[in-house]
């Protein structure tokens, strides 16, 4: 964890929740499995690594989780694109050069860190649908 790193990405996270096409953020409100889903991303790197967590984080539920716009706002956040796909296939071409790709491992966990610090300084709000 590079504190720096993570300051540095703090506006950024900002921007990326109040985005119109990510809305994660809707009227200065989070919907509490947004916060988990950001929780579950951190552990699920340490846990599983971070393929495997970006695979599951992309992939589109049939049931309405939208996990994908964790990784929406993380791609944002370190490109300036959106794209969840492309922050998943950017990962993959740099595991074969371990040093970038452990770089990339850093640099996206402190970008999740900054995102949920800047999540807690919204009213978290219940989900009306509780199946989530």
């Amino acid at each position: 964890m590079d504190r720096k790193q993570i300051d540095k990405f703090l506006t950024k996270a900002d921007e990326a929740l109040k985005k119109d096409s990510i809305k994660i953020v809707e009227n200065n409100k989070i919907l509490s499995t947004f916060v988990g889903y950001v929780a579950m991303f951190g552990t699920a790197v340490i846990q599983n690594g971070l393929l495997p967590a970006l695979t599951f984080f992309n992939a589109e539920s049939q049931s309405g989780v939208e996990r994908y716009k964790i990784i929406q706002a993380l791609s944002w956040m370190l490109t300036g694109d959106e794209d969840e796909k492309m922050l998943l296939t950017t990962c993959i071409e740099l595991q074969h050069d371990r040093d970038k790709f452990v770089k990339k491992t850093k640099e996206i966990v402190s970008a999740s860190i900054a995102l949920k610090m800047m999540m807690r300084t919204y009213k978290i709000v219940k989900n009306e649908n509780t199946e989530q």
